[in-house]
């Protein structure tokens, strides 16, 4: 049998241990003698208490969910006194406020929370109180909001979107707005404040008109991930630059419109919008590199004539990203009237009366 180690940081076959070996480390660089003297640290107790604060934080975040953050950390709170004493201590860790937990939890959350940037989610079909109730607790900390998931199924989205509408200054950069996809919303007409986002979401939801829309995008440089599906406010757009303005189609509608850089975008999806703001929004952006792309749509004649113009000959490099590690090429077709092109975290769908082989040569081209 082997003998045991003398030394903390060595097993009992004389091997270094790397988690010893990393407390150890860890608690000598906290204060540089090996005493955890911190604002929630303790010099004695189990070595795990001799950790850095910041450790223990740093993984309580992996812990906390979005949907029962409260919750959760009620749960870390019972472990000891000085896991409660961080978790209390810590307002960064009560920033998730959830409609899926009670009143209580929702404005223990915020009291703790203080003056921290706060994730906003709210999912009606599992939420503790309607709409309303929810939001009338966090409408006064608006200025604090930065990122806002909304999920509603039958009630109105006046409420979440009236202090969007209203509020100057927003530092909101996440927004997702999801709507019951057998529901027509009615369409919003008021512009909201929105600028600076990195991420949004628009999937059935009663979001602004396409101009307003396409203001929101250009404002908002640094965005990261765009997912526009399904917009009811869309339906009859039809591109700038022909008679009427908005009134009608155009295939050329890359020179009415100023590029739209989007150097940080990566994520791009556009799910069952009109043909014709497809085209014209792929027109005026400007992403460098996409590290996924997904595209549905709606054919009358072909890809090349409705979609895939000379309008959008500087999109392909942006792909490249979205097809550098693909290990195959599919090519299906779901019915007569639809196929789909898939190669890596590259989609493409295409429907219409007469979707043929030439649409997709069209497409690979």
């Amino acid at each position: 049998m082997a003998e045991v180690s003398n030394h903390p940081e060595r097993n009992s076959y004389g091997e270094t241990d790397p988690l010893v070996s990393f407390t150890s480390n860890a608690v000598l660089a906290y204060d540089g003698s090996g005493k955890a003297r911190g604002e929630f640290g303790a010099i004695n107790g189990p070595p795990i208490n001799r950790l850095p604060h910041e450790l223990f934080v740093a993984v309580f975040e992996l812990y906390v969910g979005a949907d029962t953050p409260v919750q959760n950390l009620v749960t870390l709170m019972l472990v000891c006194k000085l896991w409660r004493n961080i978790v209390e201590g810590t307002p960064s860790l009560w920033r998730r406020i959830s409609g899926r937990e009670g009143l209580s939890a929702v404005r223990k959350a915020l009291s703790i929370a203080r003056d921290v940037s706060l994730e906003i989610k709210y999912r009606e079909d599992s939420a503790e109180m309607d709409v309303k109730t929810f939001f009338a607790q966090i409408n006064d900390r608006v200025a604090q909001w930065k990122s806002l998931v909304i999920n509603l199924a039958a009630a109105s989205f006046d409420s979440p979107l009236a202090v969007l509408r209203t509020t100057a200054g927003l530092k909101l950069q996440t927004l997702h707005l999801i709507g019951r996809w057998d529901r027509e919303w009615e369409v919003i007409a008021a512009p909201l404040r929105l600028s600076g986002l990195r991420s949004l979401e628009l999937n059935r939801s009663p979001i602004i008109s396409a101009e307003e829309l396409l203001r929101v995008i250009k404002d908002s440089p640094a965005l990261e991930e765009l997912a526009l599906h399904r917009l009811v406010s869309l339906k009859d757009f039809v591109a700038p630059g022909h008679e009427g303005g908005l009134g009608a189609q155009s295939r050329s509608t890359g020179a009415h419109h100023p590029a739209i850089q989007l150097l940080h975008l990566h994520h791009l999806s556009l799910l069952g919008l009109p043909t014709s703001f497809t085209h014209f929004l792929l027109s005026v952006i400007r992403p460098q590199t996409l590290r996924s792309f997904s595209l549905e749509c709606k054919i009358h004649e072909s890809p090349a004539s409705e979609l895939f113009t000379a309008d959008l000959c500087h999109f392909p490099p942006a792909l490249k990203g979205s097809i550098a590690t693909a290990e195959e090429f599919q090519i299906s077709s779901l019915d007569d009237n639809s196929w789909v092109l898939c190669v890596g975290n590259l989609y493409i769908r295409f429907e219409g009366p007469s979707v043929t082989p030439k649409h997709v040569e069209e497409t690979l081209d």
